[in-house]
């Protein structure tokens, strides 16, 4: 994993976090800027890159799929990743937000069900969008976009034949999200973009 810079907002003056991976069991982050804001600023990482979430429901499961069983252990290190600018790239979601009609703590009350729902309800999300901005928008782990032909290509590409995402998805369980992130960290590996350094600004 390359350094990764991110220019993040608090209340006082922006702080500039480097994100490096040491070692493969190790996130090493470095804060500049205003001292005060070091631990908002590591809280923030924290919940970006999902590093404190537990994933062995999911790996369990992958252990049952003969082609996926060697992908989640060579990705177990790996944690469901946050874009948040996902969320906010939506122009309609956006709008909700501003207006106060939705927020990300009305979505946390909910069930992934009722959550979806709720983004449904604005014009021109559907069910696939509200699952990817559950999905890779907030991190939430037990919903996965139905329908997607990206997600059966990289299966496909993976397991070198054709494969029921559905009846995977379901035998997978409760972390099933996390499907969608191996088989995109695969694709991109075949491609040789994983270590790519990136400079992400905000």
């Amino acid at each position: 994993m390359r350094p990764e810079s991110r220019r993040t907002q608090f209340q006082s003056k922006p702080v500039i976090v480097n994100v490096t991976q040491p070692r493969c069991n190790a996130v090493s982050v470095a804060v500049k800027g205003n001292a005060t804001e070091a631990t908002r600023a590591l809280a923030s990482i924290r919940r970006v890159l999902g590093t404190e979430r537990d994933l062995s429901s999911f790996h369990r499961h992958a252990r049952t799929v003969a082609w996926l069983a060697p992908l989640s252990r060579r990705l177990r290190g790996i944690r469901p990743p946050r874009y948040p600018t996902l969320f906010a790239a939506l122009r309609r979601a956006a709008e909700a937000i501003a207006s106060g009609a939705l927020s990300e703590a009305m979505l946390e009350e909910q069930s992934s069900d009722e959550a979806g729902v709720m983004l449904q309800g604005i014009k021109g999300i559907g069910p696939w969008t509200a699952a990817v901005i559950l999905l890779r928008g907030l991190g939430w782990i037990d919903v996965f976009p139905g329908k997607d032909s990206g997600v059966a290509t990289n299966a496909t590409l993976v397991a070198g034949r054709p494969v029921n995402v559905e009846r995977l998805v379901e035998q997978l369980g409760p972390q099933r999200g996390m499907l969608y992130f191996c088989l995109l960290l695969a694709r991109l590996d075949a491609r040789g973009e994983i270590g790519r350094a990136s400079d992400v600004a905000s």
